[in-house]
């Protein structure tokens, strides 16, 4: 009995590395179509925005000349290609999301000036459609600190679809403010009086390319990029998308954001898993080749890294991502036009509050310079870069993550045995002996995963992944099901959708199961 518990526990662990390479040749697969596409859009955006600055030359000349025809055809000719080129930035904003390479730039500002900002994009094409448009600004708040491009990009879109199903009727943006959880939050509705939507086509909203059904690409255009890269946005900044709509009475369309957003508050899915590894920020590199080679070695060490080379862009990147590390290669090509020395961008590193004690690694050519009066947590390596040297630097800075488990299981002595593992291994473990206290105890953590018995009181495990899809916040916690009831093949299927690892009780044991989570979540 004990060889064949041995032989399935080897088995599991081949099949745990078989899934492990399955899922890098996907996200190798899905990272070439995304910098294809992202190659592809920055290609045709030159090209075009030459063609609309020429065709805004010509049209103003036009007009100086009296040429009315003229000016008439070259605003159809701007009109097709500004829309061409919204196009093409939504592809672009799509494929940037799902490499990973979006970023949020946070600022302040105020709502009552950016509404103003709304209305030369949306007035013309409220005019086609013969609409009006009305905003009401009710928030008890005016500063906002958010990404105003992405927000302003947002709405614009929910707008831009709420005219497009409008004819000869009304379109009003509403602002208000209320709390959740205690925190501040905006929320922004847009109402339309429109054609509205079976509950068939709100299911396939907020997907990419999707559109609530064919006939509605044929008769009005677009996409289906549009909502998508809204609620995206919504979701990087901490916030949520929703919608309500009945057919022929119209559509609310909203857009609910933190007053004082963090950038990636609510990590979604695989973000989430590279979130509970060690981020290392690297600014700059000698060439392309030397950061592929860096890059490489860093993310084999199990981190997540993230490049830029320009000297002002690392800095706010720096300051909005908070990784656990910095490198500075002093080689960065933006020093002349940003006016710093390598010197004085490794003082705004340290001066900032945020980033003053985050470990920093400077690679440079000239170690000796200014040594006297850096602090004791920068670490000089010498260029050429010995990469052994610099990755085991990266590895003692920046020791292993903690995970953070919610165990979910009614049996007593069960939860027991799985502590006392996961202690043995370092980890920190949350338990709840029900769906109700599971939910008490997600209210005040933010765990790395959840530990599922699906034979659990108050509501039983099923019905607890439910509840859990209804929370923004919560749905995108990995799930892994260890659980001594029998699984159908029906809900084996249903399991697969919301749960990173299905395992039985009499499988595996908790020390096992330790093993095979760090293979999942590691």
């Amino acid at each position: 009995m004990k060889g064949k518990n041995a032989e399935d526990i080897k088995s599991m662990e081949v099949l745990i590395e078989e899934l492990k390479k399955a899922k890098e040749v996907a996200e190798l697969a899905s990272q070439t179509k995304s910098e294809f596409l992202a190659n592809m859009s920055h290609e045709l955006r030159t090209p075009l925005n030459t063609i609309i600055g020429y065709t805004e030359m010509v049209q103003e000349i036009s007009q100086e000349a009296n040429q009315i025809e003229s000016v008439n055809y070259l605003g159809k000719v701007l009109h097709s290609a500004k829309h061409l080129l919204g196009l093409i930035n939504d592809v672009l904003d799509m494929s940037k999301i799902e490499a990973g390479k979006m970023n949020m730039v946070l600022a302040e500002f105020k709502l009552d000036e950016f509404v103003t900002t709304l209305d030369p994009h949306i007035a013309p094409l409220l005019r086609e459609r013969k609409n009006t448009f009305s905003i009401n600004l009710h928030s008890e708040f005016n500063v906002m600190y958010s990404d105003e491009l992405r927000l302003r990009q947002s709405l614009i879109n929910l707008l831009a679809n709420a005219n497009k199903f409008t004819e000869n009727g009304q379109i009003i943006l509403e602002i208000t403010s209320f709390l959740h959880h205690n925190e501040p939050m905006i929320q922004f509705t847009v109402t339309d009086t429109g054609v509205g939507m079976k509950q068939e086509q709100l299911n396939k909203l907020f997907k990419s390319f999707s559109q609530g059904d064919s006939s509605t690409s044929r008769k009005y255009g677009g996409t289906g990029l549009g909502l998508f890269l809204t609620k995206k946005f919504s979701e990087m900044l901490g916030g949520w998308t929703s919608v309500k709509s009945r057919e022929k009475q119209g559509s609310v369309f909203i857009i609910v954001l933190p007053l004082r957003s963090t950038s990636d508050s609510h990590p979604k899915g695989d973000d989430l898993m590279k979130r509970t590894k060690k981020s290392v920020l690297l600014i700059g590199s000698d060439s392309k080749e030397s950061y592929d080679e860096i890059k490489s070695h860093i993310q084999h060490a199990g981190l997540d890294v993230r490049y830029t080379k320009q000297a002002k862009e690392g800095l706010a990147l720096a300051h909005q991502q908070q990784p656990d590390i910095i490198i500075l290669d002093t080689a960065i090509a933006s020093f002349d036009d940003t006016f710093m020395d390598k010197w004085a961008i490794l003082a705004a590193i340290k001066k900032d509050l945020s980033l003053s004690k985050t470990p920093t690694i400077v690679l440079s050519k000239n170690i000796d310079v200014g040594l006297d009066i850096m602090p004791s947590d920068v670490n000089f390596l010498d260029k050429p870069v010995d990469i052994k040297l610099l990755i085991n630097t990266v590895k003692r800075l920046a020791p292993p993550p903690i995970p953070l488990l919610l165990l979910v299981d009614n049996d007593q002595s069960s939860r027991k045995i799985f502590m006392d593992a996961a202690k043995t291994v370092e980890w920190k473990c949350v338990e709840a002996q029900n769906s109700k206290e599971a939910f008490e105890k997600l209210a005040v953590h933010n765990p790395t995963v959840i530990i599922l018995e699906l034979a659990v009181p108050e509501m039983n495990g099923f019905q607890f992944i439910n509840e859990l899809q209804k929370n923004e916040k919560w749905r995108y916690i990995p799930i892994i099901i260890f659980t001594a009831h029998t699984i159908t093949a029906e809900e084996r299927a249903m399991l697969n959708k919301y749960s990173i690892g299905i395992f039985q009780k009499n499988e595996l044991n908790p020390k096992n199961l330790i093993d095979a989570i760090s293979g999942l979540i590691l």
